[in-house]
């Protein structure tokens, strides 16, 4: 797994209810470089992995920090989170992001948008947003519930 390194943007980009800090908001706790209670931090934070520190061969030009989308994939549910710095909310739809994206939508994932409050579903090609809203409830009780 990569090293996160100089980049910290999931500390502005996730919510982390534990901490009442909103989505697109930098948390009290970040320096922009680390973390001021690393040690006590939430369990979200602690097993939050962007998709560019878990995939080797994902160029540096898509660091979360650079791009300023963070991609958040939740297996088996092959449900992925697209998390956009609104301060530059069209970011999703240029190169190389939206090759990103465009690659997961033809491995038929279900990609969400998501760009402070608002959200955007992306659907694979014969998929229906009723099946969408229920893998993405899936992998949601499975990551804040613990529940298959």
């Amino acid at each position: 797994m990569k090293d996160c390194g100089d980049c910290a943007l999931c500390c502005k980009l996730i919510e982390v209810k534990p901490l009442n800090k909103p989505a697109d908001t930098w948390c009290q706790h970040c320096t922009k470089h680390s973390c001021r209670i690393w040690s006590e931090r939430p369990e979200i934070c602690k097993t939050y992995d962007c998709l560019w520190r878990t995939t080797p061969e994902m160029p540096e030009e898509l660091r979360p920090s650079h791009c300023k989308v963070a991609f958040e994939c939740h297996e088996p549910e092959k449900v992925a989170i697209a998390h956009v710095d609104k301060d530059r909310p069209e970011g999703w739809r240029k190169k190389p992001v939206i090759g990103v994206i465009t690659k997961l939508l033809r491995e038929k994932w279900t990609v969400w948008v998501m760009i402070g409050k608002d959200r955007h579903l992306l659907l694979p090609e014969g998929k229906k947003p009723e099946e969408a809203m229920k893998v993405t409830r899936a992998a949601h009780d499975r990551v804040m519930h613990g529940s298959a």
